[in-house]
């Protein structure tokens, strides 16, 4: 039998660029400017007058600038015993709750691999009394360039209570156990989310079985064939016997594979979702953490590679996995593990097949595995919810690591972790919106430690609706994720994003308040002046757009997607409105049989697309009365062969008019 599964859509949604056409221009990337003042003083080390050295050094003889001088530290941390590094503090500079602010640093050390620095921060009273630490721990480690200055940021948003910040510097973690010099110059502290330094450039993985354009788009290769692909990862749980429970809500991956056995258990999980099972990342960690159960075992990791190449599970592998969370010191063995899954992962003309994705929670020391002197992973995430930051915005990591220099990764994932509540939904729409091209939520805890299965969490019925508006926003999700116009909101608890197809612009809202939110939209520099506001899914009215302005109505812990519709003239309005005014499909057990409505005596045309814009057969090509009783698909080609699962759409033309709807065909 043949099911469908229908959304509203237009043609242009199946002509998006494959990744072998598709080519980013990122100096159109707007950069993210630093127009507020530094509240920061002698910020550029004019002398070491404002600062606090708790063993760090001035040094005259090495500045960013000429005139003055920076900061030296040596001591790093030992063991987690922080006694003995080296730290620069600044004083109390005042802050306004709910503010964002932009901590940035220059950073530079001597000798490859670099050492690391840790930016710190502590709310304080006015006489420098220590209050509390942000709820994310208040630090994040960040990388140093070899023999240049390069720069490191991060952010911090006061609370209500919080009056006074103070800032911290101390060199991190030592490299393979040593002390390395690194210098600090050019400091600045000020309101918003800003750059000094533009974006770099991104390098695309292309793989046999994965790749990974600029932008972070995933694909998969499947039956000869390259399919556009939104991984939707979850962290299986071993004890299950039967993963079908996650595929049959829409995760189409599992994140942390360890076996052969783990890759076939998601294989066999089949749904209406996932008609040839699940994907799944094969896990890297255990040979590299120091109390990893494989740790340094390089020969297991090779036999583990080999053994799914030998069942056959390759094209069910959809990258290697690294959660980079505690070995941030070490280089020679994650050089040796990542040598290790390039030798081995090759097809038979010794081309690589499967990405390396490394999770950063420090978003700082991404680029330290990918650059001019080392190429350890492919494409990085970040997390955009964890356990401890509810009040942490939810984008922050993911806008630090897609705009700071020298990342040239591709951005991909947006981690979600155990804990989200009801802000599952919020938390997807703004990742997508800020730039994810993929997600993975953290943990289902069945049977496990006391805590409910995933089936019991808040957003588990709502994650099918997900799964289903992410298949039908990839075409748009798959552009940049920036313009040239903006938009701006006032209200706090909505995040946003804007993207261009086709010649109109989009607007991607998350609202993360747990009531109703009716909001005021702000757009400037649209090249264009649009008739109305229509909703991406259904084409129905939202608002009217007047003077750069429109409201709209968000609903709790909830999102949408706008269309901020051109303008048409009257007669193709009319033939747009006439050209399909319904379409009705009938399952029988071999075929598929169409109603739709179309101008009365008109030539119509109706073919059937796949999701890369390929004809796959023509149904029709004739002069038409208003009513087709009888049209009818079956699931084949313009050869006559049967096609492959997935998602296909049918395009009705005539002169004056053209109408597309969505389908997702599975056996």
């Amino acid at each position: 039998m043949i099911k469908f599964c229908l959304a509203a859509a237009l043609f242009f949604l199946i002509f998006f660029h494959t990744l072998a056409a598709q080519t980013v221009d990122w100096s159109t990337k707007p950069l993210l400017q630093r127009i507020n003042p530094n509240l920061i003083e002698n910020s550029s080390f004019d002398g070491s007058e404002g600062w606090q050295l708790d063993g760090a050094v001035y040094d005259d003889s090495v500045s960013r600038r000429r005139g003055s001088g920076s900061i030296r530290l040596h001591h790093a941390l030992v063991n987690d015993d922080w006694s003995g590094v080296d730290w620069l503090r600044s004083r109390p500079i005042k802050v306004e709750p709910g503010k964002t602010y932009t901590f940035g640093v220059y950073v530079r050390s001597g000798e490859w691999p670099p050492a690391l620095l840790y930016l710190h921060a502590s709310y304080v009273t006015a006489s420098n009394r220590w209050r509390r630490n942000p709820l994310d721990g208040g630090g994040r480690w960040s990388n140093a360039k070899v023999d240049g200055w390069e720069e490191c940021v991060t952010f911090f948003t006061p609370e209500p209570g919080d009056e006074y910040i103070r800032l911290s510097l101390g060199l991190a973690h030592r490299t393979e156990g040593e002390d390395r010099d690194l210098w600090i110059d050019d400091v600045y502290f000020g309101e918003g989310r800003s750059f000094e330094q533009p974006v770099s450039p991104r390098k695309r993985f292309v793989g046999a079985m994965t790749r990974v354009d600029a932008l972070g788009n995933v694909e998969i290769h499947r039956g000869g064939e390259w399919t556009p692909f939104f991984p939707l990862c979850i962290y299986a749980d071993g004890v299950r016997d039967d993963f079908t429970v996650y595929s049959q809500q829409g995760f189409n991956t599992q994140m942390w594979a360890s076996s052969a056995a783990t890759l076939l258990k998601a294989k066999r999980a089949i749904s209406d979702f996932n008609p040839d099972g699940m994907m799944s990342g094969m896990q890297i960690a255990q040979y590299l953490l120091h109390d990893g159960w494989a740790y340094g075992d390089i020969d297991d990791l090779k036999r583990k590679i080999e053994d799914i190449r030998t069942q056959g599970l390759m094209d069910y592998l959809l990258w290697y996995y690294w959660d980079n969370e505690q070995i941030y010191g070490d280089w020679l063995l994650p050089s040796e593990v990542t040598h290790a899954i390039r030798e081995m992962d090759v097809d038979e003309q010794g081309g690589r097949m499967h990405p390396i994705y490394a999770l950063q929670g420090n978003v700082g020391i991404a680029r330290r595995y990918n650059n001019d002197y080392a190429c350890l992973v492919d494409i990085v995430g970040t997390y955009v919810s964890s356990h401890n930051d509810a009040a942490v915005t939810a984008a922050d990591r993911l806008i630090i690591l897609d705009n700071i220099e020298s990342q040239y990764q591709p951005v991909v994932v947006a981690q979600i972790n155990y804990g989200v509540g009801q802000d599952m939904r919020p938390r997807l729409y703004a990742a997508i919106a800020h730039g994810a091209r993929a997600m993975g939520f953290w943990r289902d805890f069945y049977r496990r430690e006391g805590k409910p299965g995933v089936e019991e969490l808040p957003w588990w019925p709502d994650f099918p609706n997900l799964r289903r508006e992410i298949d039908a926003l990839l075409p748009l999700i798959r552009q940049p994720h920036w313009t040239a116009w903006r938009v701006t909101c006032s209200e706090k608890s909505v995040e946003f994003g804007t993207r261009d197809m086709d010649g109109e612009g989009y607007v991607l809202v998350a609202n993360f308040s747990d009531k109703d939110k009716r909001v005021g939209f702000t757009v400037s520099g649209l090249e264009y002046t649009p008739s109305e506001v229509v909703d991406y899914f259904s084409g129905g009215h939202v608002a009217s757009f007047s003077n750069g302005h429109f409201f709209a109505g968000i609903p709790a812990h909830g999102s949408a997607v706008f269309r901020l519709h051109a303008p048409v003239s009257g007669v193709e309005e009319e033939n747009k409105a006439e050209a399909m005014q319904s379409i009705e499909i009938e399952d029988e057990r071999s075929s598929s049989v169409i109603k739709f409505t179309a101008p009365m005596n008109r030539r119509v045309t109706i073919r059937v697309y796949d999701v890369l814009g390929r004809e796959v057969c023509t149904l029709a090509d004739h002069l038409y009365p208003t009513q087709i009783p009888h049209l009818r698909w079956n699931g084949r080609d313009a050869r006559g062969l049967p096609v492959a699962n997935g998602m296909y759409f049918y395009r009705l033309t005539g002169k004056d008019f053209m109408q597309v709807k969505q389908a997702s065909r599975i056996r």
